[in-house]
């Protein structure tokens, strides 16, 4: 059993005043705002972007406090000085690779590069025996003198090699572009990262050399790269494998599974993939979470899978189904071989059980996963099958290329 998992209520929409301060981020990365500029005024944001000027405020103070706008009392808003690098969470790329795309030039310092035992948290997180080895490197990016990113990196000497490990002691720069590296000297193409993401101060992190000066506030990403199993040669692939397997298990219900966001208005159940419990402060080896919605009556649910723990894409599909069969009123069940049943488990079934942590949504101790979600979603629906009637010639059905043959379709279209 790798781990419980839990409920929680439904996550709420982004905000107004997020979204406008998206908006302005996006204003400051493209240049429309250079650093230095003036703002426009509250009254004129608000009714350019239609909300009201307390909104505009709430985004402003946001951007004010994370350093990208300054507030001059009785002159206005202006554009921060700071550095603005903004890496898409859902992309996994090189740091100077991104930097780079924005338009500065980066330079990687190393500051140290060793051979150590890997500590119990990463040995786990890199599915690594105790006592492994790996290659720690320490590294800046930097953009005219000045610290953007620190970054501690470490692989595993048993995927490196002898050979390959002395050559990285030996010269670190190597691994630059990481991605590069890894692709081009160990055929390992990165097919997704999970990260943990959080803030702390400048003299409490745990880069080895960190630069002298003032504390200020850090964002922290502990990120682990895994590679696509021997079957997959595309990331696209294992997703499609990961989607094809949950859509497997909703096959007998009205239930459509997809891997790109529908389009709007379009109300549809949210699975977020990725990273672990800690950043939602749930208890060590819980696997997902997801609101408890009986009768599936919330069209928009958002169900959590962490996959931080996880090595293996079957079991990952298997904890989305889970989650998503709460997302549509499904309870925990004590059958060990049933999907509900609260932990990790593969190539199992809905089956039916007893409710161990309370009542099911019916106010019963007992759940037929299976009836309850005929009963919330729907059967599958089962329309006409294509057929095509050959209307002339109709001798046998098989002709030369070059005949014109007429045949009618399911939708009675001639063609």
């Amino acid at each position: 059993m790798a781990g419980t998992r839990g409920h929680t209520t439904p996550l709420r929409r982004e905000s107004l005043a997020s979204q406008v301060e998206e908006i302005l981020r996006r204003r400051f990365e493209t240049g429309e705002l250079q650093p230095g500029d003036r703002l426009p005024g509250e009254h004129d944001l608000a009714s350019e972007i239609g909300v009201s000027r307390a909104t505009v405020r709430t985004a402003v103070d946001s951007l004010a406090r994370q350093g990208l706008v300054v507030k001059r009392h009785g002159v206005g808003n202006f554009v921060g000085e700071g550095t603005l690098l903004r890496n898409n969470l859902a992309e996994a790329e090189d740091f100077n690779v991104l930097m780079a795309r924005q338009g500065f030039e980066p330079e990687v310092v190393f500051d140290s590069v060793q051979r150590l035992t890997a500590e119990p948290d990463l040995a786990r997180a890199l599915g690594l025996p105790e006592g492994a080895e790996v290659v720690r490197i320490a590294k800046r990016f930097q953009v005219e003198n000045s610290t953007v990113v620190m970054a501690l990196w470490s692989m595993a000497v048993e995927i490196l090699g002898p050979d390959l490990t002395e050559r990285i002691l030996a010269d670190p720069a190597l691994t630059e572009p990481l991605f590069d590296f890894l692709e081009t000297e160990l055929r390992l193409t990165t097919a997704y990262q999970l990260a943990d993401i959080g803030a702390e101060l400048s003299d409490r992190i745990s880069y080895p050399h960190p630069e002298p000066g003032p504390v200020t506030a850090v964002m922290r990403f502990d990120e682990t790269g895994y590679s696509l199993p021997d079957n997959f040669s595309t990331r696209e692939e294992a997703i499609r494998a990961v989607a094809g397997w949950v859509a497997e298990k909703f096959g007998p219900f009205d239930v459509k599974v997809v891997t790109e966001r529908p389009p709007d208005l379009v109300p549809y159940t949210m699975a977020v993939v990725g990273g672990s419990q800690g950043a939602l402060q749930l208890e060590e080896g819980t696997l997902g979470i997801a609101p408890m919605d009986c009768g599936d009556s919330n069209p928009s649910n958002v169900i959590f899978a962490f996959a931080a723990e996880l090595h293996d894409l079957k079991e990952l599909a298997m904890v989305i189904t889970h989650e998503a069969g709460h997302a549509m009123g499904l309870a925990h069940v004590d059958q060990e071989d049933a999907i509900m049943y609260p932990y990790s488990s593969r190539d199992v079934d809905w089956g039916a059980g007893n409710v161990p942590d309370g009542q099911a949504c019916d106010h019963t101790s007992h759940q037929d996963s299976f009836q309850v979600l005929t009963q919330n979603e729907g059967p599958r629906p089962n329309p006409m099958p294509p057929w095509v009637e050959f209307v002339w010639p109709t001798q046998d059905g098989i002709y030369l290329s070059s005949q014109t043959v007429l045949v009618q379709t399911a939708d009675d279209v001639v063609v």
